[in-house]
């Protein structure tokens, strides 16, 4: 089992002012119509999660590659949400998974085994839960985005979706 980290709370962070003004961050905000829930669904739906604790490629490298980490992705929420002038910050907490929504995400089995390893390897502070071998929750490290705004009370970064099949 990994250690066990306790996730109280989240604390925010700022976030570096240089994201917001790489000119392809300026553009996606503009086209996305500073719209937060534009920016909201673009970032869940063309920016796939690497199973990585940490930032890797930071907002634009997620960008441009289309993946990142929960970090990565943070990043590039808030500085699109900042670039469509809503207030914007990072948080870092952790977050709950079931068995089948992180086995559906990483691509590996419920075997407590593979779990461990896997989230060890992405260096992810991690309370695993399982009986008998067979990991049944999991509580992970992660960052994610929140903006207040009169007209949407908060956004996040998405949680992670399932990974895609490879092509046949």
């Amino acid at each position: 089992m990994l250690g066990a980290i306790i996730f109280a709370g989240a604390w925010a962070c700022p976030r570096p002012a240089a994201a917001q003004t790489d000119p392809e961050i300026v553009e996606l905000a503009r086209a996305l119509k500073g719209d937060p829930d534009l920016i909201y669904e673009y970032v869940y739906n063309n920016i796939e999660t690497l199973p990585q604790y940490g930032s890797l490629k930071g907002s634009l490298g997620a960008l441009l590659d289309g993946k990142g980490t929960a970090f990565d992705q943070a990043e590039l929420m808030v500085a699109l949400l900042q670039q469509a002038g809503v207030p914007a910050s990072f948080v870092l907490g952790g977050i709950d998974l079931t068995a089948a929504q992180l086995t559906n995400w990483l691509g590996v089995d419920n075997a407590l085994g593979s779990v461990d390893f896997t989230l060890g390897s992405g260096g992810f502070p991690a309370t695993i839960t399982s009986s008998g071998g067979i990991v049944s929750t999991v509580k992970i490290g992660w960052a994610w985005a929140r903006s207040r705004s009169a007209a949407q009370p908060s956004y996040s970064t998405p949680p992670p979706r399932p990974t895609p099949a490879p092509p046949v």
